[in-house]
């Protein structure tokens, strides 16, 4: 409990793990602050790869706020892959995440639910076109309806 004491207050002490500990929660504050983000999600990754094998395909929809229907048949972009959209993304048919890693909490249910999903910061869909996910490649693909 003192050494939680001298972290709060930032207090350098003789101790050398508070000290580690106050100097790691400033570089996290730093980080955090450099994002410009709310989120607690602090992985940043440049390139898509897959988080959950499978192929899906599905209408897309964007996930804003989590207040938001799934629809049938929907695969779900979310900015994050921690815990503030589990009940969305765990009734989607695939599942695209903005952000994340392959230990991160939505990799980590969507493979225990079995549902495909993907990291892939670069994807810019919009809402109600087909796309297809590939949960092992990382891949994500438009697909196009010719028509019957």
């Amino acid at each position: 409990l003192k050494i939680n004491s001298f972290i709060d207050t930032k207090v350098k002490t003789d101790n050398k793990i508070a000290n580690a500990l106050i100097e790691l929660r400033g570089i996290r504050q730093k980080i955090k602050a450099a994002s410009k983000t709310t989120e607690d999600q602090m992985v940043r990754t440049k390139s898509s790869f897959g988080i959950s094998q499978g192929i899906a395909r599905g209408t897309i929809l964007n996930f804003k706020n989590t207040r938001q229907n799934v629809p049938k048949n929907c695969i779900g972009i979310f900015p994050t892959s921690g815990v503030k959209y589990t009940t969305q993304f765990l009734k989607c048919v695939g599942v695209i995440f903005l952000n994340g890693s392959v230990t991160s909490h939505g990799a980590i249910l969507a493979r225990e639910s079995k549902i495909p999903a993907v990291v892939s910061p670069t994807t810019v869909i919009n809402d109600y076109e087909t796309v297809e996910i590939n949960g092992i490649t990382g891949v994500v693909k438009r697909v196009v309806d010719r028509g019957n």
